[in-house]
């Protein structure tokens, strides 16, 4: 579960890391920041790319609930693969988060000489 700092739910996550990493397992619980930056620093990854997918669906019962939403409510799915070299998944992440909640936005530059 992802916390804002007044403890209000952000989003519901299961994480899966790559089998290489296992000695970070314990360090999780307590780690306050993002897992790529701990990967990197203690374990040696390099996360060369991120690919990340958006999707509305409705949220799964066990984010729902977590939520503090109905079940069955609609949410976003976000769902990002952080890969090393050779496109080798280092961590995957699926994030429900509550629909009405959620907001992304991007900036597009385009760079001198572009198309």
């Amino acid at each position: 579960m992802r916390r804002t700092r007044d403890d209000g739910p952000i989003s519901w996550s299961w994480i899966y890391i790559h089998d290489d990493f296992e000695a970070a397992l314990p360090e999780l619980a307590d780690h306050d920041g993002p897992l790529y930056q701990l990967l990197e620093t203690r374990h040696g990854a390099c996360v060369e790319e991120v690919v990340q997918e958006i999707a509305a669906e409705p949220l799964l019962d066990a984010a729902a609930a977590a939520l503090g939403e109905p079940r069955g409510a609609p949410g976003v799915r976000v769902v990002r693969r952080y890969l090393g070299e050779g496109d080798k998944p280092l961590i995957v992440s699926l994030s429900w988060h509550v629909a009405a909640r959620f907001r992304y936005s991007m900036r597009l530059r385009r760079e001198e000489g572009g198309v």
